[in-house]
């Protein structure tokens, strides 16, 4: 089992980057955990967690991290990327802290907490280390020779 960052952007507009990263993944016979953060703005109580597709061991990894880091996570809906990694099949959880504004002109950067940020940036951390290695099932376009 792996570990999958993508970095999106635009997940509003139809979440076309997941669709497509997700679809290229299964494609290339990767089935990584997927962690998607969205909404990192102000954590009031606890960090919504939902998970999709086959997350039972993804959840308890995060439950762990959540633990261990002292961030608090309660079941609640994440509408993000997360969902088209899940309906593609893979373990996926999304983590939402909340954001002020949230998809108006009023999400602007200078509305996310830097302590939630911080904490947030630690859980997925966390999450990481916990995971169990896995051989790399991905090539790299950059020196990758196999």
């Amino acid at each position: 089992m792996g570990l999958s960052v993508a970095l999106l952007d635009a997940e509003e507009v139809g979440a076309l980057g997941s669709a497509h990263h997700s679809q290229r993944l299964r494609a290339g016979g990767a089935y990584p955990l997927v962690v998607n953060v969205d909404g990192a703005g102000l954590l009031d109580r606890a960090a919504a967690v939902e998970a999709g597709g086959p997350a039972h061991a993804l959840l308890a990894l995060l439950d762990q991290a959540g633990r261990h880091t002292g961030v608090p996570l309660a079941a609640g809906p994440v509408a993000s990327d997360n969902r088209r990694y899940a309906a593609a099949g893979l373990p996926a959880v999304g983590i939402g802290a909340g954001m002020a504004g949230y998809h108006s002109p009023a999400d602007t950067p200078d509305r996310v907490d830097p302590d939630t940020l911080r904490a947030i940036g630690r859980l997925v951390v966390a999450t990481a280390c916990l995971a169990p290695p896995a051989p790399a099932t991905l090539r790299s376009s950059i020196g990758d020779k196999r």
